[in-house]
């Protein structure tokens, strides 16, 4: 379920990208469980960590990728039970600084939209990714020629 707001956020996550609109790719990691699957990254919120830094940490350590939040507002939320767990995730927009190898064993990608849109396997992740897409031209509009 996408924009669940009435849920506590408990995790926090980012549709990571590198490159300015019409050429970025978007980063993808292989799921935790399921190494075959391409998933955003994302995680618990720490005690007294806040959503951007908590969503900021999950793209290093899953990715090894250094990432900027980008704009004020998040993409939206995330609302789903894990057994008796109520998770909610929060999603941002967030610009690759550098690249380096992940903290965790779990792969990573970097595709074009529409490839990362077929490559995730959850409705909800390829909304936020759609998101992230519509918000790119107003943040690195093309070049002037």
């Amino acid at each position: 379920m996408v924009d669940q707001t009435n849920a506590r956020t408990t995790h926090a996550g980012a549709v990571g990208y590198r490159g300015s609109s019409g050429s970025s790719e978007f980063l993808l990691v292989g799921a935790k469980d399921n190494r075959s699957e391409w998933v955003l990254p994302k995680g618990h919120i720490e005690p007294g960590e806040d959503a951007r830094s908590a969503a900021r940490r999950e793209v290093f350590e899953e990715a090894g990728v250094t990432a900027e939040i980008v704009g004020s507002e998040a993409l939206g939320t995330i609302g789903y039970s894990l057994g008796a767990e109520k998770v909610s995730v929060v999603y941002y927009l967030a610009r690759s600084i550098s690249d380096a190898p992940a903290l965790e064993d779990r792969g990573k990608t970097w595709m074009r939209a529409d490839s990362a849109e077929r490559s995730l396997n959850h409705q909800e992740s390829r909304e936020m990714l759609r998101r992230a897409v519509e918000k790119l031209p107003a943040i690195s509009p093309p070049l002037s020629r």
